[in-house]
């Protein structure tokens, strides 16, 4: 990946993407999973929504990595970036696993019907089951990744 735009690291520019992208599509999963009115409407806005928040949690992954070297610091001694740096990869993991779920979830509603597939019923409601834990996860992370790198910024802000 590249460390910089315009001799700006690339990190702290790209990263709200996936501030934004991560916890938006883990809450249209939920909403998608939870309020069955919804269902339909949501299903195309949150697998797209949800893939805009894995690549942009890969880049802002890899852009952090590339900016490592600048502060001194390596992936195999990333110093206090280090608990940063574990949330982002588990961030990338939770984004993944929402937007899998919400693909499955999808594929379920859209193709398989009753007559096809007898238990579709049981199936949809443990993808649903499983896409809300897994959105849950993905909030969660965003969350613990995005304050970590903000006491990385701002840690020794004056209240």
């Amino acid at each position: 990946m590249f460390a910089s735009i315009a001799g700006l690291p690339a990190h702290p520019l790209l990263v709200h993407l996936s501030v934004v992208a991560a916890p938006l599509g883990a809450l249209l999963l939920l909403l998608w999973a939870l309020v069955p009115r919804w269902r339909r409407g949501l299903r195309a806005t949150t697998v797209g929504v949800n893939a805009v928040a894995l690549l942009a949690s890969v880049i802002a992954k890899s852009t952090g990595e590339a900016l490592l070297p600048a502060m001194g610091l390596s992936e195999h001694a990333p110093g206090q970036v280090g608990p940063h740096a574990q949330y982002a990869d588990l961030l990338v993991v939770a984004v993944g696993l929402a937007l899998g779920a919400s693909a499955c979830l999808y594929a379920a509603e859209r193709w398989l019907t009753p007559e096809r597939f007898a238990r579709r019923d049981t199936l949809l409601l443990v993808l649903r089951v499983l896409a809300m834990g897994f959105a849950v996860f993905a909030l969660v992370m965003t969350a613990l990744t995005g304050h970590a790198g903000a006491q990385l910024v701002w840690g020794n802000f004056p209240e």
